[in-house]
């Protein structure tokens, strides 16, 4: 009779033991679960972000010409001080915010002078350090494919070039390059990172894993 209680309480103990260890198993595999769910939403947001500015690149390359999405391409489309002076002109003069003398106005579009349209820019950037600024306003011009149309014309015996813009078509122009993030980058390259990194996280979490049920088994064998 002894030896049957001695059997019984082993196998309590033994029984308590197992539900012991299992629970603590499941407590620990549970919250480091947890901690990876965490972390794969964090993956998923950064693989959209990611996605969205390698998309926007693509579309802005597309949109303004550009054939190889090159270092050389990005750097191309970067904006300066005489960019953004130039857009906040434009912006200013659809809106009517501004005035100047216009070569012609209607409701929805105008058309002004190279010189024109340089004197405002100098306006708000009076020192232009640019050796030829008439050209390098029309580069400007033609790169962003802000104009309608463009003319030729001699006024007042000077020959002077004469660019149509729609008031709606340039704001809409003029927002989209300004807000992309996919020429710069820096903002992919630290995108990258950051998934590498929660990837790294994942892999040591899986490891975490793996210690865990390794240990609760051997608990359970001894």
């Amino acid at each position: 009779m002894g030896d049957f209680f001695e059997k019984l309480k082993l196998g309590l103990d033994k029984g308590i033991t197992t539900v012991g260890v299992k629970s603590k198993e499941l407590i620990e595999t549970q919250k480091v679960k947890g901690q990876i769910s965490k972390i794969e939403y964090k993956k998923r947001k950064a693989l959209e972000e990611l996605g969205n500015i390698i998309y926007s690149r693509y579309q802005t390359q597309t949109r303004y010409g550009i054939k190889t999405p090159s270092q050389i391409a990005m750097q191309e489309m970067e904006l300066g001080e005489w960019e953004f002076a130039l857009f906040e002109v434009l912006n200013n003069l659809c809106e009517g915010n501004i005035k100047t003398d216009f070569f012609e106005e209607t409701k929805t579009d105008f058309r002004i002078s190279a010189s024109s349209l340089l004197n405002k820019v100098k306006d708000i950037l009076p020192k232009i350090d640019k050796p030829q600024p008439s050209q390098w306003l029309g580069r400007v011009i033609t790169k962003f494919n802000l104009h309608d149309d463009k003319i030729t014309k001699r006024i007042r015996g000077k020959l002077e070039t004469i660019y149509a813009f729609n008031k709606k078509r340039v704001p809409s122009i003029i927002e989209d390059v300004t807000n992309k993030v996919g020429f710069n980058e820096e903002t992919i390259s630290t995108k990258c990172e950051e998934i590498y990194e929660l990837d790294e996280q994942l892999t040591e979490k899986e490891k975490q894993l793996s210690m865990i049920h390794e240990k609760a088994s051997r608990e359970l064998e001894a």
